[in-house]
């Protein structure tokens, strides 16, 4: 069976015909990858088709979830072809053993801390779970600044009870806490990357202002990177880059150790930052991800009045439900 070919706009504009033309935006477009990996997504599309009735079964169905698209970016993320089919069917199989396929749409379930009831009630159990172990409504933040660019999540490392985490939190429901995280900002990078024709990726902010080397548990850092990986592994291609902000003078040594903790694609996409963004830094780095009207001034950018505003995942995607 060759694999369906996936529609898509033309490769310099979005799916709105508004073309492209931020010089900070360098995502890759859908339709360019697909050109270029066709013959390894039909050599994995095979491969499935054979192997995993899974599959087969979802290419019958009227709208498949694994389609070119989604094989790309097993493609992307693994250097051998065998490896990437390997890696897609065992996605396949966890998916329908978790019963994530019949969730539907949870972009409004995406892990909040905000105060509102609904919100609140929409929460997975594992999330509120974690949630207790956060000391703000601003402990960690899930946001899109752009509705044309990808999600900005953001993590205060001192108001998060990391001993606590450690000691109480069972691996399974920390594990659950970041899959459901996972599964709910996949589904808007997806839809992102389809509306815009442009590969979106996440950007993850973990804040270590007034943190101390005592303060850095490394028996959480374990456990978080053990909880990570295992989620991680069934979303590739989501993960755009790591900056850690407001580093204290030990962290390149400290990172030095850690770093070993955590898979050498996670390594790859992190960055640590000093108590300023510079100008350069900014360009470089951040404009990358959001633009300077929506980063905030603390990351060098122009909004002053995030976290305040309303871009909460949560938030935005209860509201747009409730319109329906």
């Amino acid at each position: 069976m060759k694999s369906k070919q996936t529609s898509s706009s033309s490769p310099r504009q979005n799916q709105n015909n508004e073309s492209i033309t931020d010089p900070n935006d360098d995502r890759p477009y859908i339709t360019d990858l697909l050109l270029q990996h066709q013959v390894e997504i039909d050599t994995v599309h095979e491969n499935l088709t054979n192997n995993e009735p899974l599959f087969v079964q979802d290419c019958q169905s009227p709208n498949p979830r694994y389609d070119n698209i989604w094989i790309l970016r097993y493609i992307l993320s693994h250097r051998a072809i065998a490896n990437a089919a390997k890696a897609a069917q065992k996605t396949i199989q966890f998916r329908h053993a978790k019963g994530l396929n019949d969730l539907g749409d949870i972009r409004h379930r995406t892990p909040s801390l905000r105060n509102d009831t609904k919100i609140q009630e929409n929460q997975f159990p594992s999330v509120l779970a974690y949630n207790t172990y956060c000391a703000s409504n601003y402990t960690i933040m899930h946001t899109l600044p752009d509705r044309n660019r990808g999600v900005m999540s953001y993590v205060k490392v001192n108001e998060l009870n990391l001993k606590g985490i450690y000691e109480t939190l069972h691996l399974q429901e920390l594990q659950d806490s970041y899959l459901y995280c996972n599964e709910t900002i996949f589904q808007i990078q997806d839809e992102i990357t389809r509306r815009t024709n442009r590969l979106t990726k996440v950007l993850k902010i973990i804040d270590l202002q007034d943190m101390s080397l005592k303060g850095l548990k490394l028996n959480y850092m374990k456990k978080d990177a053990k909880a990570s990986r295992l989620s991680q592994d069934y979303y590739p291609q989501l993960a755009g880059a790591v900056y850690v902000v407001n580093c204290p003078n030990f962290m390149q040594r400290v990172w030095n150790i850690l770093k070993k903790l955590f898979p050498k694609r996670v390594v790859e996409k992190t960055n640590l930052f000093g108590k300023v963004i510079t100008e350069k830094e900014r360009k470089k780095y951040f404009e990358k991800f959001v633009k300077v009207d929506n980063l905030p001034v603390c990351f060098g950018g122009n909004d002053e009045h995030w976290p305040h505003r309303v871009d909460d995942l949560a938030t935005i995607f209860n509201q747009e439900s409730n319109s329906c």
